[in-house]
C-alpha cells in the first residue's frame, strides 16, 4: 500500500495509447488487487489485470492529448514521444489515430460483456485506439470503478495489495511480493482496507444499498 503513503502522488493522470481519453484520478485507490482469473487474462491480453478499486466520482475526464506519449517506468519515469506513420497503417490495413480525431474531451465507449455471474460487466475503452481503461461490476455498478492501473501515467507506483484467482494463475508467473493470495475471490474485502479509507467506504454504503435495490428489481 505504498501508493497511499507517498506524498503528492495523487491526483494522478492516466489515459489510453492514442491520447483521445485522458483522465485524472483524484484519490488513492480504496484497494488494488491483481486478478489472475481467465476472464481478466482474456480482457487485457496478458497474464493478469491490476485493478485499482476507486469511487467512480474520483475519476474525471480531461481534454484529449494532441501529443501521445509512451509512459515511463520505475527506472525511467519520464514519458517518451510517441507517433505513427500513415503509410504503415495503410500497409497493415489499420486506421491511424490522428490529432483531428482527438479534439475536445475524449469519452470512452462503454460495452457490457458476459461474465461468470451471468449479470455481465461493463467495460470502458477508448473509441479510437480501443485501449481498455476500466470496468464496472455488479457489486457496486456505476458507483465503483475497477480502474486498470496500468493505464495510469505512473503505473509503477500502484502495486497490488492482494492477489486473487490464483488457481488460474499462469505457470510462468511467480508471486514473490509477499502480498496475500487467494485461490478464488477474497472472503472479506474490508479486511484489506486501510484505516484512511474507512470513511470513504462508509459514505459509499447507502448508495450501494440503493443501487442493489435497483439491480434486484431490474433482474426480477
Amino acid at each position: 500500500m505504498a501508493y497511499a503513503t507517498k506524498k503528492d502522488l495523487f491526483p494522478m493522470l492516466g489515459g489510453c495509447s492514442c491520447g483521445h481519453v485522458r483522465y485524472r484520478l483524484a484519490l488513492p485507490p480504496l484497494l488494488v488487487h491483481c486478478c489472475h482469473c481467465a476472464s481478466c487474462q482474456r480482457h487485457v491480453g496478458g497474464a493478469f489485470a491490476i485493478n485499482a478499486i476507486v469511487e467512480s466520482a474520483a475519476i474525471t475526464l480531461l481534454p484529449s492529448a494532441f501529443e501521445p506519449l509512451v509512459p515511463g517506468c520505475k527506472t525511467n519515469p519520464e514519458p517518451l514521444p510517441a507517433g505513427l506513420h500513415p503509410a504503415f497503417a495503410r500497409l497493415t490495413d489499420g486506421v491511424p489515430t490522428t490529432p483531428a480525431e482527438t479534439e475536445g474531451t475524449g469519452k470512452p465507449v462503454l460495452v457490457t460483456v458476459p461474465s461468470g455471474s451471468g449479470i455481465g460487466q461493463t467495460m470502458a475503452s477508448c473509441p479510437v485506439c480501443r485501449t481498455g481503461l476500466w470496468n464496472n461490476y455488479a457489486d457496486a455498478g456505476p458507483l465503483v470503478t475497477y480502474l486498470r492501473a496500468t493505464t495510469l501515467d505512473r503505473a509503477w507506483e500502484v502495486d497490488p495489495d492482494v492477489h486473487i484467482f490464483t488457481h488460474s494463475k499462469r505457470d510462468f508467473v511467480s508471486i514473490a511480493d509477499g502480498k496475500p493470495q487467494f485461490e478464488y475471490y477474497y472472503d472479506n474485502r474490508a479486511a484489506f482496507y486501510r484505516p484512511d479509507v474507512f470513511e470513504r467506504v462508509a459514505a459509499l454504503k447507502p448508495k450501494e444499498e440503493a443501487y442493489k435495490v435497483q439491480l434486484r428489481a431490474a433482474l426480477s
